[in-house]
């Protein structure tokens, strides 16, 4: 099994990536999908979920949204990039 395979034996790959995507800043729903390799649909999919569970939230500009995240979504995102960096190290 690849390093990377044993991070996303444990934890989900796609939410995982879209939330520590987000850790780089406030980004457009299409660049987090086209980043991660996901559809713009599957990607606001996670995106809704996530932020029912208080991880990210929305801002519009124009008919655009915006995804970014909560105070608690960058405390999440920085202990899953903390695990899967450990997980590199194997």
């Amino acid at each position: 099994m690849s390093k990377k395979g044993y991070a996303y034996f444990f934890i989900r790959e796609k939410p995982v990536k879209v939330i520590t995507h987000l850790l780089k800043g406030e980004s457009y729903i299409s660049s987090i999908a086209k980043s991660v390799k996901m559809t713009y649909s599957h990607t606001l999919k996670i995106l809704n979920i996530l932020e029912s569970a208080g991880i990210v939230d929305f801002k519009k500009d124009g008919k655009v949204k915006i995804a970014r995240l909560t105070n608690r979504g960058r405390d999440i995102a920085s202990k899953l990039d903390s695990i899967l960096k450990s997980f590199n190290k194997l």
